[in-house]
């Protein structure tokens, strides 16, 4: 017999997963979260997770945690994933606001400074579909199993009685 799907660790952990990623998503939204050491650092803000290179950095591990609703601006929910070095500013993509601040504080750190901005609405849709794909990988193994299991033991599991 088959455990049914909510009694599956892999679903749970699963469920467990995405909420923390939404709860992240929503948090990044209005706080600035980071983390830097040396000249890299992670942040979490406007809706996505940015990884840094500094050119200028911290000698010892510096969290930050800041409160700051609008400060960048109207929040994108949904916003591009970027990829931002140094360079001098230019009217590239001019209906960007997030791409231009970016720039301006990639421009401020100095030379050979770069941001990776992953948006979170990516991150949930990549972890969405692994765990889509771990789920099916499950039910194919557990119907492989019960093949096996039926093919070596005939009347196995038929109304608990043995043939």
């Amino acid at each position: 017999m088959k455990p049914a799907l909510h009694r599956s660790l892999l679903f749970w952990a699963g469920i467990f997963m995405m909420v923390c990623i939404s709860w992240a998503w929503r948090d990044s939204c209005s706080y600035r979260s980071g983390l830097s050491w040396k000249r890299y650092g992670i942040e979490s803000s406007r809706s996505g997770v940015a990884f840094e290179h500094e050119h200028d950095g911290y000698d010892e591990w510096t969290p930050t945690r800041l409160y700051w609703p609008d400060a960048l601006g109207p929040t994108n929910y949904f916003p591009r994933p970027q990829w931002v070095t140094v360079k001098t500013l230019s009217s590239e993509d001019p209906k960007d606001p997030l791409r231009e601040r970016m720039q301006v504080m990639v421009n401020y750190s100095g030379p050979g400074s770069w941001l990776i901005l992953l948006p979170y609405w990516l991150i949930l849709a990549g972890a969405a579909l692994s765990w889509f794909a771990l789920l099916l990988w499950r039910a194919r193994r557990g119907r492989q199993a019960a093949a096996v299991i039926e093919a070596l033991d005939p009347g196995h599991g038929e109304h608990g009685d043995r043939a």
